[in-house]
């Protein structure tokens, strides 16, 4: 007997109350061609999951029969609301206001029916998180983009209805240099010379190169819009040419000329939008108003990250800013942040955090969310993330708790308690301790943030054991996982040296890598079987040079350092984040291509440490390493002093020996009486801000 099937909702899905042995599906439209398609589309994916296909019928086909639960799906364009649902006992009418809505809300459907309805097959669905009951309601952000891993695939991204930039852009970025052809009208006028660095915004030969652009590879946007983003290069030069200079231009501001060249594309091409960042030399607002097919990505990048803004003194300046786009300019969205770029693999608890700043940046007008993560990169849990990402950005008030443990109970159904209970611990330890978490942070950043080594490697070795209990997809999922936090596992190795979980033991006088540790070096060797796991971070951050450095500690050991049973202090004063003296006498070198790993950092033009000799012996060999990486703005200093009192024993100039390592070794002769010597570290003279980074300060016999 087909029985009429009442919905019940029960937290944020649609539960199916099921009392017969199956239920009917009965799929119906309004007249219009385009809401015809629509019930073509969810007829034809609901007949194919479906594996009694007589359960599934358009209702132009035959009379509905009693017993049948009816769709009836409707866009509307003038809708006052991004959808409307009307939930009476056996007809769920779906009105909503695009066809990028249609996709979302058909998809939420299906996977509402197949949660309980096991004739269905919706193994390749996330599960769903609006609830079918009587309610209209807008999203709460109209652009959204998770830009993780996940996301970049443009099928998923309209499944979970989100954006993506494959889909929507045809410009993105700091990215004209990938399809402008050099021409010298084009680059900036910067002090009176060409700079092929910038670009001059005012041009008429680069309007007619991207008017040429737009054109051939997407038309006039009238079958189909699409995003442009005309944006400087990032870095801080502006053309000052006469006609730059006549629209508003400054040597610090370049918003006037790409304001120009913005608006002079949005007129031509009034189907497609135009976009910038207010970043850097664009960050001011225009003086006059922009075309309404324009926007703007306003950067966060000056904001913390995950803690409450309201109130905070960083957050009151930001929106001052802000307000004045609004003013002249119809789309504001937010270029925000939801990973650590000089970490992707280490896990970030980002979703409570970013939930609590929702209200702020509603409140504050932005109307869309670019999320900026790992993007193609690989970063653990970042499935879940784009998941309860996508949900927060159609309703803020979505219960983290709830998604996270609903995602995983689907797709890791084995080891969910496992993962999320550990994801979870690091959200809520996170929004107890309330610090900010880094954007470009080292791992001892990361350990006073939120991240416990004593329960990560609890929780990695538990994850070690409930790899080898599974099977099928949730092995691959869960061997992917382990083998990215093989890479955090041994960052806590290096980070504890000879501790309970540190990576090194001592035999006389020499370091030498532990043999587990050995076994996970192994383990994340085996990252070339995920294409999309091969960086660690944003620049230079190859796993494959990184499991070198480790190698390297593996074949070699470390050189007995005879500091290791004394010391070396700080005279000058420490940088922020650069205040453990004893990384310097530790005995494990930094890794040659990331600041990070081993190196104590210091701005001061003069930097000045105590060294503290042994009293067995004052070594004959004195040895520091440096390192020289000029795009961050490190650079090997001019020459170092070692002095005693106001003698000066020795003047040193370092020397290179990498492409990133410069050297000091010379032998050195202390009398017995001299107990301890000063090193004075002198700042390379060059212009522009800059610091230096020291490993190891060693004495060797």
């Amino acid at each position: 007997m087909r029985t009429r099937l009442l919905l019940c909702c029960l937290l944020s899905c649609i539960q199916w109350c099921v009392y017969a042995q199956g239920s009917f599906y009965s799929i119906s439209g309004a007249e219009d061609h385009l809401s015809r398609q629509w019930v073509d589309y969810l007829y034809s994916h609901l007949y194919m999951r479906s594996f009694d296909k007589t359960k599934v019928i358009k209702s132009e086909d035959l009379k509905v029969s009693t017993g049948y639960q009816e769709f009836y799906l409707e866009i509307v364009p003038t809708l006052e609301y991004d959808y409307c649902f009307s939930n009476k006992e056996g007809v769920l009418i779906l009105r909503v206001k695009n066809k990028r809505a249609m996709l979302f809300v058909t998809y939420q459907l299906m996977a509402s029916i197949g949660e309980t309805d096991q004739n269905f097959t919706i193994s390749d669905l996330p599960p769903s998180f609006i609830s079918f009951g009587d309610q209209c309601r807008r999203f709460d952000f109209e652009y959204r983009e998770p830009h993780l891993e996940p996301n970049t695939n443009p099928e998923y991204a309209g499944i979970l209805g989100t954006n993506n930039l494959d889909e929507n852009w045809g410009l993105w970025g700091h990215n004209l240099h990938k399809l402008i052809v050099a021409n010298q009208e084009i680059y900036a006028q910067v002090n009176g010379v060409s700079n092929k660095q910038q670009y001059c915004f005012s041009s008429n030969a680069l309007y007619k190169q991207l008017k040429h652009y737009v054109e051939e590879q997407f038309g006039d946007g009238t079958k189909k819009p699409y995003w442009f983003m005309v944006a400087p290069n990032d870095n801080d030069l502006v053309c000052v040419c006469d006609q730059c200079s006549k629209l508003g231009n400054t040597d610090q501001l370049a918003t006037p000329a790409v304001g120009y060249l913005l608006n002079k594309l949005a007129d031509h091409y009034p189907e497609h939008h135009f976009f910038t960042i207010a970043y850097r030399t664009t960050r001011e607002a225009p003086r006059k108003t922009w075309a309404t097919n324009t926007g703007v990505f306003f950067t966060s990048i000056d904001l913390p990250k995950g803690i409450n803004l309201e109130g905070h003194p960083k957050f009151s300046k930001w929106e001052k800013e802000l307000k004045n786009w609004i003013e002249r300019v119809s789309k504001i969205y937010l270029w925000g942040y939801i990973s650590n770029f000089d970490d992707y693999l280490s896990p970030l608890p980002v979703l409570k955090g970013f939930q609590q700043q929702i209200p702020s940046f509603k409140s504050a007008g932005v109307k869309g969310l670019f999320l900026n993560g790992s993007g193609y990169d690989y970063s653990p849990f970042d499935d879940v993330k784009t998941y309860v990402l996508s949900a927060l950005m159609i309703d803020k008030d979505s219960d983290v708790d709830v998604l996270v443990h609903r995602y995983l109970k689907k797709f890791y159904p084995k080891s969910s308690a496992l993962l999320a209970n550990y994801y979870l611990q690091l959200e809520d330890h996170k929004m107890t301790n309330n610090r900010p978490w880094p954007l470009y942070g080292s791992f001892d950043n990361i350990v006073k943030t939120y991240l416990n080594t004593e329960q990560f490697v609890s929780f990695y070795n538990s994850l070690k054991v409930m790899v080898n209990q599974s099977s099928g997809e949730e092995y691959l999922r869960l061997d992917k996982l382990i083998t990215a936090l093989s890479f955090t596992r041994l960052q806590v190795a290096y980070h504890e040296g000879l501790g309970d979980h540190g990576g090194f033991e001592k035999t006389s006088d020499h370091l030498h890598v532990k043999p587990e540790i050995k076994e996970i070096i192994e383990r994340l060797k085996r990252h070339g079987r995920f294409s999309d796991m091969a960086n660690y971070r944003e620049v230079r951050g190859g796993l494959l040079t990184y499991i070198e450095q480790w190698e390297d500690l593996v074949q070699h050991g470390l050189e007995p350092n005879m500091l290791s049973q004394s010391g070396i202090s700080f005279v000058s004063v420490p940088d922020h984040d650069y205040q453990d003296a004893s990384i310097l006498y530790d005995g494990l070198s930094g890794f040659t291509y990331d600041y990070h790993q081993g190196w104590v950092i210091n701005g001061g033009e003069v930097w000045e440490l105590s060294m503290e000799l042994p009293s067995e012996g004052k070594g004959n060999v004195l040895e520091m390493r440096f390192l020289n990486m000029s795009k961050h703005g490190i650079l090997s200093p001019e020459q170092v002093e070692i002095t005693n009192g106001s003698q000066v024993l020795y003047t040193l100039v370092p020397t290179k020996i990498s492409e990133t390592v410069y050297r000091i070794r010379t032998e050195v002769d202390f009398s017995e009486n001299t107990k301890a010597v000063q090193i004075r570290i002198f700042k390379k003279k060059q212009g522009g801000k800059s610091t230096i980074a020291l490993d190891e300060v060693r004495l060797i016999k």
